[in-house]
C-alpha cells in the first residue's frame, strides 16, 4: 500500500516502523470508575469497536495504545481479540501501567507491575508488547517505588517482554484534580522533567494539538525534551477529542 508522503511509515525508537496515525483504545473499554472517578465511556460499542480496527487496519494504522486500566482490561481484550486476526508482526501494541493497582499496596510494586504485564500480554493475547508506559507520576510518598519501578521496567526490556519503556505526561494524578485546592497541587511540569531525567524513556506521550498553547517560561518543550533524551513522540487528542473535527461548536 502507498500513502502521500505525510502519511509514509516513521520508524521511532526501537526501530518500530509505525503509520503516523495511531488508534487509542480509551474508548474501547466503555463506562468505567477508577480511584473513586467515572473514567469510561458509556457510548461505547464492542461490535463499532471491533469494526473501527478493522477498518483503520486496513487502512494502514498499525499502532495501538490502550491501558490495563481502560475499562479494566476490556480494551485489550478487544484489541487483543482483533489482533489474533492478523500478523501479530504488522502491528505495534502499547499498553500502561499505574493506574490500576488491583489489591496491591501501590501500582508500581514490581510484583504489582509484573501480575499486570502478565494479564496485559494475556488479554492482547501477545507474548511481548513493543511499548509499555509508566501511566502516571505517582511513585509513592517520596518516590519510594521510582527506581524500582524502572528497575523493573528495564527488566521486561532484557527478557524480551517489552521493547521500548514509555512514560505519559505532564499528568497530574487523578485524585489530585478533586482533593487538592489549586494552589497546593506541584508543578507538573517540572515534575515531569524530573522523572524524563530519571526514567529515560524511549517514548514520551503527550496531549497536544492546534488549540495547545507555545510552553510557557520555564516549562519543558516535550518536542525538545524528547530530542534531548533520544525518544519519541505519542501525540494522544491530536483532535482535542472531536473539537477540532468540527462535530461541536
Amino acid at each position: 500500500m502507498r500513502y502521500p508522503p505525510s502519511l509514509a511509515r516513521r520508524t521511532l525508537a526501537g526501530g518500530l516502523s509505525v503509520h503516523p496515525i495511531g488508534i487509542g483504545g480509551w474508548a474501547l473499554g466503555g463506562p468505567d470508575h477508577n480511584l473513586g472517578l467515572p473514567m469510561g465511556w458509556s457510548t461505547a460499542d464492542d461490535t463499532a469497536s471491533r469494526r473501527g480496527l478493522e477498518t483503520a487496519y486496513q487502512l494502514g494504522a498499525n499502532l495501538i495504545d490502550t491501558a490495563d486500566v481502560y475499562g479494566h482490561g476490556h480494551s485489550e481484550r478487544i484489541i487483543g481479540d482483533f489482533a489474533a486476526t492478523v500478523d501479530r508482526d504488522t502491528l505495534v501494541l502499547s499498553s500502561k501501567v499505574g493506574y490500576h493497582r488491583g489489591t496491591a499496596r501501590h501500582a508500581y510494586l514490581p510484583s504489582a507491575m509484573r501480575h499486570q504485564l502478565e494479564t496485559t500480554l494475556e488479554n492482547l493475547r501477545t507474548d511481548h508488547l513493543d511499548i509499555y508506559f509508566f501511566h502516571n507520576a505517582d511513585f509513592g510518598e517520596d518516590d519510594r517505588y521510582l527506581d524500582e519501578a524502572v528497575a523493573q521496567m528495564r527488566d521486561f526490556q532484557r527478557q524480551g517482554l517489552i521493547t521500548a519503556v514509555g512514560m505519559r505526561g505532564p499528568h497530574r494524578y487523578a485524585t489530585e484534580r478533586v482533593t487538592l485546592p489549586k494552589g497546593q497541587r506541584g508543578d507538573k511540569y517540572a515534575r515531569f522533567a524530573y522523572l524524563a531525567d530519571k526514567i529515560r524513556p524511549d517514548y514520551l506521550a503527550a496531549r497536544f494539538n492546534a488549540l495547545t498553547p507555545p510552553p510557557a517560561t520555564g516549562r519543558p518543550d516535550i518536542f525538545a525534551l524528547a530530542d534531548s533524551l533520544g525518544a519519541s513522540v505519542l501525540i494522544n487528542k491530536p483532535l482535542a477529542q472531536g473539537l477540532l473535527t468540527g462535530k461541536y461548536d
